[in-house]
Formats: structure tokens, sequence, C-alpha cells
């Protein structure tokens, strides 16, 4: 279940240790999942690199994992075949394993937590394949902006369920950081604004900014997607006085509406979840994605993309 690449930090002599230890550590937060679907939990020498690899091995369209600015992804779950049945492989950073076993406090909190998480993708794919009327229909779809609102749609809800299940391993207190919030709001606005004006400048094409476009606001609301799941998943209590000064704090940018259609788009679908039998049921999240778009000026339909001066 466990596979560790030769680690250039760590003798190989203790990478069997490691991978007892990280067994234990599986077992324990597996309880209460479903991990059927589990090919195997890797940790690469190069993260990158192997992600990429393993991409391009499988004929995946998406190339990489996130790494600027705003973010950079220490764990990946990715679907795969496996004699004829559909698995996931976990990869994980190295950094993951080095804390895990070695670390101490916040750092290794938050490693147990990624962990933690990763596993709940792959208790979340079993539920997802279980809703076989849902994923034919899903399936169905032709190439169009539906299509990629569907998309967009099941990975935002994905980033709302996994960490409303994996966030017993989470500090509740870590849960908000309006800095952070603050920086990838404005780090959003700035990057479309200026893929806009490369695109009225002819640098890039409308496919290309509509491409580059997605990948900032999907970026954006995983984040809102994630902070919703956790302080779903944590006491009531708690969770009301968080939200309270979350919504204040997000009432202050252009992009407050669709954090309010984002949180009631997410709750009600959490409310079927998972017995979803049609696409339509996702209809307020696919809603959601548009309103995001328009607001920072972008209109795109079934005709093409408009873009507006806001």
């Amino acid at each position: 279940m466990i596979v560790i690449d030769k680690l250039d930090e760590i003798e190989e002599e203790y990478t069997e240790k490691m991978k007892e230890h990280v067994e234990i550590i599986v077992e324990w937060l597996s309880k209460g999942l479903d991990l059927s679907r589990l090919d195997y939990i890797y940790f690469p020498n190069d993260f990158d690199k192997a992600i990429l690899e393993f991409q391009i091995e499988q004929g995946i369209s998406e190339r990489g994992v996130t790494n600027n600015a705003m973010g950079t992804t220490f764990g990946k779950t990715i679907e795969l075949e496996v004699n004829g049945e559909l698995k996931d492989r976990i990869f994980l950073r190295k950094e993951i394993l080095l804390q895990l076993l070695l670390g101490e406090g916040y750092a290794q909190k938050l490693s147990l937590n990624t962990l933690h998480h990763e596993l709940c993708h792959v208790h979340d794919n079993n539920d997802l394949a279980k809703m076989f009327d849902f994923q034919a229909e899903l399936d169905m779809e032709s190439d169009t902006i539906y299509s990629v609102l569907n998309a967009h749609a099941m990975n935002i809800f994905s980033e709302y369920i996994v960490p409303k299940m994996a966030v017993t391993t989470k500090d509740p207190n870590t849960i908000i950081d309006t800095n952070f919030l603050a920086d990838i709001i404005s780090y959003t606005q700035k990057e479309v604004k200026k893929d806009i004006e490369k695109y009225q400048n002819g640098e890039i094409n409308i496919y290309n900014f509509f491409g580059e476009l997605q990948l900032k606001t999907s970026h954006l609301l995983k984040v809102f997607s994630t902070i919703i799941g956790e302080l779903d998943g944590i006491t009531k209590e708690t969770e009301l006085i968080n939200e309270q000064l979350l919504d204040s704090f997000i009432s202050n940018y252009q992009i407050s509406d669709c954090w309010f259609s984002l949180k009631s788009a997410l709750r009600e679908l959490n409310k079927t979840y998972p017995n979803w039998t049609q696409v339509a049921e996702i209809e307020p999240l696919k809603k959601c994605i548009l309103k995001t778009w328009n607001t920072y000026g972008v209109y795109p339909d079934v005709y093409g993309i408009k873009i507006l001066e806001n």
C-alpha cells in the first residue's frame, strides 16, 4: 500500500521502517472510510516530475500541479485503470512523509491532515462511482460550455466534501486565514485583469484566455469551498462564530456575492449527496461558477465568450 522512492535525505535502510509507521497512521485515519479503490500511496523523490510523467503516461489532459504565489500542491489523488478496474493512486510530497515521522507541532499536524485529506478523496470517489444514473448522464455531456461547467462543479464540490470529512485532523484555529484570503482574492483579480489585457493586445487568443480564467477562478472557488467544508465539519458553535466573522470580511470584496451563492449551493447539494440521480441537481453550483466569471467581466455561453469592462 505504501511506496517510497529512494529519498535524497534518507538512508535507504530506514525506508522499510518508515513504511511501517505510515501504514499504522493510514490504518488509524482509515476508520469509517471506504478505501477499496486505493491502489497505493506513493512518496516520490521528485513529486512534480512524478505527477507530470504519470499524467502523460495515462493520457490525462491536466498537466502538472499548482505551484505558484498562491499555493503549492502537497498531495494529489489520481484515478487510473488497474486490470480493468478503476483505482486511485495517492501522490504525496516527501516533505509530508518527513514531517509525519520526524516533525512536530503545526507542521506535523498539517502533514497528517494532508494525508487524511487524500484518503478522503478515495472515499469520495467511491461515493461518486456509486451514483450510476448521475455519472452516466455526466459522461454523455458533449464538449460545450455545459461540460466545462459540469467538470468545474464536480471539482469544487469535491473540495467541499473532502475537507469537511478531513477536518477532524486539522486545528480549527487554522481554518480561517484572512491575510491569505485577502491575498488570493487580490491575486485572482489582478491576474484575470492581466489576462484580459493580454487578450485585448493580441498576445493570447480567446481560448487561451478562457483557459487561464478557468484555472485562476477555479483555484479561488476551491479555496472558498475548502473553508466552507471545514466550517461545516466542526462544531456548530465554533462554525457560527467563525462564519459570521468570515462573512463580514468577504463582504468588503467584489466577489462577496459569489461567496454567499457558493455557500448556499454547496450546502443544498450536501443534503442529497451521495444520492444524486441527475446532472440538473448540480445546477446551483454551475450558476455560481458562471456568476464568478461574470464578476470578472467574462460572459461565456454556447455562442462564444464576451468580455465586458467592469
